[in-house]
């Protein structure tokens, strides 16, 4: 992959945005393994040289990460609409779980883990423990609102998942209801009180918001600008 050896005039914007994000991965995590000091590059030449080494080679090698969130909000949609919220709710909860490990492992990367060492290291935790630990510990901050739909839907989601099976009890009494139609009820009130266009609009931006907080992000990104034209 060797954008770089195309003049720049050459290149659209929207393809200019996309490879300058993707220059600004591999920067950043030259800069979180000290393989660059960004006060040492002063000229258009030493940015030049710098820019026409990515890609080349495993260490300045191009990452790419494709944003699903909007599909997999269009699944949840249909979902709803069909009158199926516990599937529904299941989907938005992988969703969270996916945008989270997503911002873990970039962060994680930029500062020179592996992407085995990252796995393994997704995989041992649970989603409120990268929520209240994993995330600030890399400097993330949820929003109050992301952790809110990320623990509603997880409620939902392990009774669903770990299905009791408890039956329907009638009785002259009264009849009480099975765990079906419990968690049922408790899916179709979540997407009343969270409705599909709120929560679009709280998980697109959420990696984007989250990787602006990564000092060396924010490093390769001025370096970036600072020598784009």
């Amino acid at each position: 992959m060797h954008s770089t050896e195309q003049s720049i005039e050459e290149v659209d914007d929207k393809t200019l945005s996309a490879f300058r994000n993707l220059a600004a991965l591999v920067i950043a995590r030259l800069i979180g393994t000290k393989q660059i000091n960004p006060s040492k590059v002063r000229s258009k030449k030493k940015f030049r040289e710098l820019i026409n080494q990515l890609g080349r080679t495993d260490d300045w090698a191009f990452e790419i990460h494709i944003d699903h969130v909007a599909q997999k909000i269009n699944s949840i949609h249909i979902c709803t609409e069909n009158g199926d919220s516990q599937s529904a709710v299941v989907l938005l909860h992988t969703l969270i779980e996916r945008e989270v490990n997503t911002v873990v492992r970039l962060f994680l990367r930029i500062r020179g883990f592996s992407h085995t060492a990252i796995t393994e290291s997704i995989g041992g935790v649970d989603l409120k423990s990268k929520l209240d630990v994993l995330l600030p510990l890399i400097g993330v901050q949820p929003s109050a609102r992301i952790r809110q739909l990320a623990f509603e839907s997880q409620r939902i989601r392990n009774a669903l998942v770990h299905f009791k099976a408890n039956p329907i009890i009638a009785t002259d009494l009264g009849e009480r209801k099975g765990d079906h139609d419990v968690t049922q009820e408790k899916a179709t009130e979540f997407f009343r009180r969270n409705t599909i266009s709120a929560i679009r609009k709280e998980l697109e931006p959420f990696v984007d918001i989250c990787a602006s907080q990564c000092p060396e992000l924010q490093a390769a990104h001025t370096l970036i600008e600072r020598f784009k034209s």
